[in-house]
């Protein structure tokens, strides 16, 4: 079976790669064969059969969620084929696709109906066109309900396209509908992360599933920024990670989200150096209880404590992978260390590396994690 699988994928690839061939016989390509082609022509970087493709896509229908080949080139190539309304796709997800700052500035133009970056400096060889006439031509159509396009993707927000997100949000008069999946913020600040998860929360708080407020300096969020998340019932992923924010902020934010999150990310935070006690508020939340991926990484924890345990205890059941490294954690915390390698954890992957454990204790650790379930220790300690 495998075999036959590289045959395809060499058949693919060797197809994509002279777009005078892929036009040549697109008439005669079975609709099911397209997105194997576009996959193909992204991994091998052919961007001009990527943009023949998009502008004959014959479904209504393009998905391409978590999908690591579709880059920032690509949207604006996608962005200026549904511009010209030449193929019938109505509905686009990019949810998990890492279009970047840039690419999310593509879609919100094609949105606004403004002018779009000319595409000449990914596809050299493309003909000329009226690009007035193709944007007219798309206004026109959007007019009418039916060829109103409804794309949901990640949305990677900075200071340069802040305003044209807010725009996009509040206003009810652009051409297509847009739908924020993820919203990853760059370097926005607190100020203006809270703007966005607000209006998020007013006009778009069902479609949310991520967030990603990474290095933002939000150590003072809100009382207000916490009661917006409530909105968001289908979050499933929140990264915290290298905030000032602490265990009280944090455990504020995390009472106030309804949803059960999958994935937490809560690097370098700066929690109470401790045992970790407020782990046994945190287990009480909604949001934690069917937890899948955990890091508490760099955060000055000394030990694990009861109350950690007590948190990881209440979803021991869902909880595939656990990181622990870059704390203080000493020979202390072993005994919690084995109960995580027991039942009822189910876990599939335990980061612990870089702690103040013994040369003994991590020996300790192997010899009992007989599934090899810990991770990050080089050879000679294994």
């Amino acid at each position: 079976m495998s075999s036959i699988i590289s045959l395809f994928a060499l058949a693919t690839n060797s197809f994509v790669r002279h777009v005078n061939l892929l036009a040549a016989y697109s008439g005669a390509i079975p609709p099911v064969l397209y997105e194997f082609l576009l996959k193909a022509s992204m991994k091998t970087e052919r961007i001009l059969s990527v943009r023949h493709l998009f502008l004959c896509w014959p479904l209504k229908k393009l998905s391409l969620v978590n999908c690591k080949e579709f880059k920032e080139e690509h949207t604006l190539v996608l962005a200026h084929g549904l511009q010209t309304g030449s193929n019938k796709l109505r509905e686009i997800d990019l949810t998990g696709c890492n279009i970047g700052v840039r690419g999310t500035k593509f879609l919100l133009m094609l949105v606004a109906g403004q002018p779009l970056p000319n595409v000449t400096r990914y596809c050299p060889n493309r003909k000329r066109t009226n690009k007035n006439t193709a944007a007219e031509h798309s206004i026109e159509k959007s007019k009418d309900q039916q060829n109103r396009l409804s794309i949901t993707t990640n949305c990677y927000v900075d200071n340069e396209n802040y305003y044209l997100l807010l725009e996009v949000l509040e206003s009810g008069d652009m051409l297509h509908n847009f739908t924020v999946s993820y919203f990853h913020a760059i370097a926005l600040g607190r100020k203006r992360i809270e703007i966005v998860i607000r209006r998020l929360a007013k006009f778009q708080a069902e479609g949310v599933t991520g967030m990603n407020v990474e290095m933002n300096n939000l150590h003072l969020v809100s009382d207000n920024g916490h009661q917006c998340f409530s909105r968001f019932s289908n979050l499933q992923y929140l990264n915290l990670s290298m905030n000032k924010i602490g265990p009280i902020k944090i455990h504020q934010l995390l009472k106030n989200i309804s949803a059960p999150l999958t994935h937490l990310i809560l690097n370098n935070c700066q929690f109470m150096i401790g045992s970790g006690e407020w782990g046994t508020k945190m287990a009480t939340f909604p949001s934690i209880q069917k937890l899948e991926h955990l890091e508490i990484e760099n955060n000055q924890l000394r030990e694990i404590g009861r109350g950690i345990i007590i948190l990881l205890l209440r979803c021991s059941k869902t909880l595939l992978f656990l990181s622990l490294e870059k704390n203080y954690l000493t020979d202390k915390s072993v005994p919690e260390i084995l109960q995580l390698l027991a039942a009822p954890f189910a876990l599939k992957t335990l980061r612990i590396g870089e702690n103040k454990f013994s040369l003994e204790s991590e020996r300790l650790f192997f010899s009992k994690d007989k599934l090899g379930r810990i991770d990050g220790y080089s050879n000679e300690v294994q």
